[in-house]
C-alpha cells in the first residue's frame, strides 16, 4: 500500500473516532472498512486500491482483529455452530455471532462481524484462538479433529457414543446435514 492511502486510512478513522463515542466508533469501525471493501469490490479491478489489514482496536492498541472468514461463513450460510474444546460459537436471535462458554452463563469470549473479523476480550484464551485458526486454515477435518479429542459432536455439542462417531468426531446426524 503507499503511503498517501495510508495516511488517508489513519486520517479517515481518527475524524470517525471524533464523530462517534468511542462505543460507537469501536462497533462501527469493522462495519465501515466492511462496507469500504464491498465498494472497493465493484469497481474495475485496475483501479481498486486495497485496504490494509486489519487495524489494532482503541481498547487493545497492540491488538488487531482477527480475521475468520471461513468461519464466519459456515456460521451464517451454512448454519454450522462449532463446538470446539472450552468454548463454542454462538448465533444469537438477532443475529450476533460470538464465541461463549459451552457453559450458559459461563463466558463471553468476543464477537464476530459479518465480514470475518473476531474481535477477542480479554478472557478469551490463545488456545481458542488457536483452534479458531486451525479450523479457518484446515476446515472441517479440523474441527473433527476437535470433536476425536474432547469426545463431543463438533457440530452440536453432544457426547458421541457410537465408536464411528468418535473416531470421526462428528454425529451421523450431524455429519448428514452439515457437511
Amino acid at each position: 500500500m503507499e503511503i498517501a492511502e495510508q495516511v488517508s486510512l489513519k486520517v479517515l478513522k481518527e475524524g470517525f473516532y471524533k464523530v462517534f463515542t468511542e462505543a460507537d466508533a469501536n462497533e462501527l469501525w469493522p462495519v465501515m472498512v466492511t462496507t469500504l471493501t464491498e465498494i472497493l469490490q465493484t469497481l474495475p479491478s485496475n483501479n481498486a486500491p486495497t485496504l490494509p489489514t486489519p487495524l489494532p482496536t482503541p481498547e487493545h492498541p497492540g491488538e488487531v482483529n482477527l480475521y475468520f472468514p471461513k468461519i464466519v461463513e459456515m456460521l451464517l450460510k451454512k448454519n454450522i455452530k462449532l463446538h470446539m474444546e472450552g468454548c463454542k460459537t454462538h448465533i444469537s436471535q438477532s443475529g450476533n455471532m460470538s464465541l461463549v462458554s459451552p457453559i450458559f452463563g459461563g463466558g463471553y469470549y468476543g464477537t464476530f462481524n459479518t465480514a470475518g473479523f473476531f474481535r477477542p476480550r480479554r478472557e478469551c484464551k490463545p488456545e481458542f484462538i488457536d483452534q479458531l485458526r486451525d479450523i479457518e486454515d484446515n476446515g472441517v477435518e479440523a474441527a473433527k479433529r476437535i470433536g476425536m479429542l474432547t469426545g463431543n459432536c463438533c457440530v452440536c455439542g453432544r457426547t458421541l457414543t457410537n465408536e464411528g462417531s468418535v473416531e470421526a468426531g462428528i454425529g451421523p446426524i450431524c455429519a448428514g446435514k452439515a457437511f
